[in-house]
């Protein structure tokens, strides 16, 4: 069942890269739910952020503009008071600031 809602999500994408990334984000979304750390000073969320929208863009650019669009993640991460985390890079597009 899993996979024929991949199919219809991602037509003609490949199944595995697909359900590798849901299942990444899914593990993501797991860490936030149960208030676990989820970033640190090397990783930042920068990576977790472009996980979130390539996956979007895979599904449909349409779809990534618009979470992008609504996203307030990087307004948030701005007010951080911890400083030399790296919460994002240059590369994350979502919401321009």
């Amino acid at each position: 069942m899993f996979t024929d809602i991949l199919d219809d999500l991602c037509p003609g994408k490949p199944r595995g890269s697909i359900h590798d990334r849901v299942c990444k984000l899914n593990r993501f979304w797991n860490r936030l739910a149960h208030w676990e750390p989820v970033f640190s000073t090397t990783t930042g969320l920068a990576s977790r952020l472009r996980e979130f929208e390539e996956f979007f863009n895979l599904v449909d650019p349409q779809v990534a503009a618009w979470v992008g669009s609504q996203s307030e993640v990087i307004e948030t991460l701005k007010k951080c008071p911890v400083s030399g985390i790296n919460l994002v890079d240059d590369a994350y597009s979502g919401k321009v600031p």
